[in-house]
C-alpha cells in the first residue's frame, strides 16, 4: 500500500497545470512557490474559502468560454488580419 502522507508538489503542481487551458495559467502554476509562512497559508486560505462562498452563493462563474488570445493580439497589434 503507498503511503500518501508525503505528497511530491512537483507532481501535484503538473497535474493541476495539464487541467490549465492557458499557458500563462500553466507557467504561473508551475512556478508558484510554496508559502512556507504560517500567517500566508492562513490568508491564502481564507481567500479560498471566501471564494467558495462567493461562487456557491452567487453561482455565475463560468470558464468554458475562456481561452488564449495572445497570438491574436500579437497579430493584432502587428495589423495582421485574422479570419476564421
Amino acid at each position: 500500500m503507498k503511503d500518501y502522507s508525503c505528497l511530491d508538489l512537483n507532481i501535484i503542481k503538473e497535474k493541476v497545470a495539464s487541467l490549465a487551458c492557458i499557458s500563462e495559467a500553466k507557467d504561473f502554476i508551475c512556478d508558484e512557490e510554496v508559502p512556507f509562512n504560517p500567517l500566508q497559508i492562513k490568508n491564502n486560505l481564507k481567500q479560498t474559502k471566501e471564494a467558495f462562498a462567493i461562487l456557491n452563493e452567487k453561482n455565475v462563474v463560468n470558464f468554458d468560454g475562456i481561452e488564449n488570445v495572445n497570438d491574436l493580439l500579437d497579430k493584432a497589434s502587428k495589423g495582421i488580419r485574422w479570419t476564421g
